[in-house]
């Protein structure tokens, strides 16, 4: 399941959903720009020809506390059909202030509709754009020209135009970070779960969405040089979140095995949890069975599937087949006392598709983008009590605060010891991966 362009690479298969009525918000952005495609074509097609029964459909990306992508998204879903001669235009200032993605649909004169692949924004030949800025950071039009499905197995499309053709068209800093970190922008294709495993009724309620848990290791004062220097946990946890406290349920490979075991089925923790199921896996097998068009099945124990998901569009692997994600090497400076951790800087990067190119990042508005502030916490493992420390205010029974941002943390309370961080583990959120690491002395 090797990536090594910048797209993800989706369902060979094309997907069908029934749809509700249009859930708009009741507010739009404040974006000034806007999208202008010439046309979409399927593989192959003519490009004489325009296809107008293609709509494009505009879904932000909200992000919570729980949730990998809110399933309130799919209640902001835009609809935006073609002109007479096959274009389309997409204003700014109707998306919400937040990333987004564009599913390309094939409709039809039922209810069902088809999701073909996502628009996408060329970048060179082999890398494109999927997932878009905050429309604020939009502030001319981006000229598409037409924009064709690749029709190999995959949702990904290329337009005509390129992110470079469209420079003005975004703000200066965005489009540096755009062009710098596109791998890490794609990841947004996640949404196709969302949408697919979401009735678009807000009264209704009922939802499912799934993220993935892995951990790994590098020394504290050592730098790894490429991705299989990195210990990766050889196990990973799927949890899935749902408005479904009462069914009973396991999770099935896309070759019918039960994760937790045949005939195991599984209560879900209820009411009071935001994660309902929690299914371990080992990172290989889970790799195995992520492909293009293998789909992962929630049953209940009359064997009803309650949701279907494709895993490949949030595993991005390298030419070594270790995941493409932020990763931290962290390194401190003590106070005066040399005893207690003073500052913290995280000292994040990737490494790109090569699994060798070291790509820093160090700009804190990208890494809060990316990672999230609110989510992020360090742990330590040898104190007692355990404290987790926050960005918030300190509080009792182990929770710390501490003050900063994503790139550097201090201010720490409780005080953190030299001794106590030589153990400390770190938990943070990039889009479907929930990331846990930990080190250990030199």
């Amino acid at each position: 399941m090797r990536r090594t362009i910048c797209i993800l690479v989706l369902a060979a298969m094309v997907m069908t959903l029934m749809t509700g009525c249009d859930a708009f918000g009741l507010f739009g952005g404040s974006g000034t720009g806007s999208f202008k495609i010439d046309g979409v074509l399927k593989a192959g097609t003519d490009r004489e020809v325009t296809d107008t029964q293609l709509e494009l459909w505009v879904m932000p990306l909200y992000t919570g506390s729980d949730e990998p992508i809110a399933h309130s998204s799919v209640y902001e879903l835009r609809k935006y059909q073609a002109a007479e001669d096959g274009s389309y235009a997409i204003p700014m200032e109707e998306i919400p202030n937040t990333a987004f993605v564009i599913f390309i649909v094939e409709t039809n004169e039922t209810a069902v509709y088809d999701v073909l692949g996502f628009l996408s924004l060329s970048v060179d030949e082999a890398e494109a754009l999927s997932t878009f800025p905050n429309p604020e950071e939009i502030i001319d039009t981006v000229e598409f020209g037409i924009v064709e499905l690749m029709g190999d197995s995959s949702y990904s499309s290329f337009s005509d135009n390129t992110l470079t053709d469209n420079r003005s068209a975004f703000t200066s800093a965005t489009f540096d970070e755009l062009h710098e970190n596109v791998v890490l922008h794609n990841t947004g294709q996640m949404a196709l779960n969302i949408l697919l495993n979401t009735n678009p009724d807000p009264e209704v309620n009922d939802y499912y969405a799934i993220d993935l848990r892995m951990s790994y290791r590098t020394q504290l004062g050592s730098s790894v040089q490429n991705s299989a220097q990195v210990d990766w946990a050889s196990d990973v946890k799927l949890r899935i979140y749902s408005s479904d406290s009462t069914s009973k349920a396991s999770l099935f490979t896309p070759d019918g095995t039960n994760l937790k075991g045949a005939g195991v089925f599984v209560d879900p923790y209820g009411e009071q949890s935001a994660v309902q199921y929690e299914f371990p896996i080992s990172f290989e097998n889970f790799k195995t069975h992520a492909q293009p068009g293998q789909f992962w099945e929630l049953r209940d124990d009359s064997g009803t599937v309650l949701a279907s998901f494709d895993m490949s569009v949030a595993m991005l692997l390298d030419d070594q087949d270790y995941p493409i994600i932020p990763i931290t090497e962290p390194t401190y400076t003590l106070d005066e006392g040399g005893t207690v951790i003073d500052t913290v800087d995280f000292n994040w990067f990737y490494f790109e598709s090569d699994g060798t190119t070291k790509h820093e990042l160090t700009d804190p508005v990208v890494l809060e983008e990316i990672i999230g502030k609110t989510e992020f916490y360090l742990q330590t493992d040898t104190t007692d009590p355990v404290v987790t420390y926050m960005y918030r205010d300190p509080g009792e029974g182990g929770m710390g605060g501490m003050e900063g941002d994503v790139a550097t943390a201090y201010s720490f309370s409780p005080v953190l010891t030299e001794a106590a961080f030589q153990n400390v583990s770190f938990g943070y959120r990039f889009t479907l991966f929930r990331c846990s690491t930990s080190w250990w002395e030199n």
